[in-house]
């Protein structure tokens, strides 16, 4: 019996025994709810805890690895525990690790992960860098990635009032945009967003522009676009309600 307490002996025995290190016990308390918590809940835990526990975690316990993992600390812009869930952990990520990163803003994660992954990213993961102002990340996914865009990247850019990013997208690819763009500039009172874009617009969008702005409180913009383009008041207002999301031409 002298023999089993000994400290040397159970440090050897106790390696091979199923379990987790005492101080982890609340943490694996707290990820066995997981999959019943929401995104946020689940990233506080991961957040706060730290990556050195992860790292105590995955050594006694790998079935806490997690796709949802990685797709979380690419959201967060977490590249040091991204970095080493590529390195260790056996379950990877999903395109939707890319996407969310381009979508945060997080440039450093987006370039780590197209230069060491192979899940790529989606087909709209540039529409929600665009529409979320993130110009250098728009760049780089345009510069080094062909999944592509849609409309919908101008104009939710014009939505949010990214002037640099609807510039960049006109001019340098050729999905275009929609009467969308300019209404939706109008409406939120994004003058400059508006000015730009009259350039790629019909009478009739810039008439119903023109309408919303007004409606909105956006007298500047209303103004401007009446100034600037009379002939958009000589517009039959019926256009204006038979408009559909054409594709506007790209000079």
């Amino acid at each position: 019996m002298a023999v089993l307490r000994q400290q040397e002996l159970l440090r050897i025995v106790f390696t091979y025994q199923d379990g987790v290190f005492e101080e982890l016990l609340p943490h694996v308390h707290a990820w066995k709810l997981f999959k019943y918590a929401n995104q946020r809940a689940a990233w506080l835990l991961l957040h706060y805890a730290g990556l050195h526990w992860l790292q105590r975690l995955f050594a006694c316990w790998p079935i806490a690895d997690s796709v949802a993992l990685m797709d979380m600390a690419a959201s967060h812009g977490q590249l040091e525990l991204v970095r080493y869930l590529s390195a260790h952990g056996a379950s990877g990520c999903t395109a939707h690790a890319m996407d969310a990163a381009a979508r945060n803003g997080h440039d450093d994660v987006v370039h780590f992960l197209h230069a060491t992954r192979s899940e790529g990213c989606l087909r709209y993961t540039l529409d929600h860098a665009a529409m979320n102002g993130h110009l250098s990340i728009v760049r780089f996914l345009h510069d080094h990635r062909n999944d592509g865009c849609s409309t919908n990247a101008v104009d939710y850019a014009a939505r949010n009032g990214h002037i640099d990013v609807v510039a960049f997208l006109l001019q340098c690819r050729h999905e275009g945009c929609t009467h969308l763009a300019l209404k939706f500039a109008a409406q939120n009172g994004h003058l400059d967003v508006a000015a730009y874009l009259v350039g790629h617009a019909s009478t009739a969008c810039i008439l119903l522009a023109m309408l919303t702005a007004s409606a909105y409180g956006h007298e500047d913009v209303a103004a401007y676009l009446r100034d600037a383009h009379p002939k958009a008041l000589c517009t039959d207002v019926h256009c204006v309600f038979q408009l559909i999301p054409v594709v506007l031409p790209v000079e």
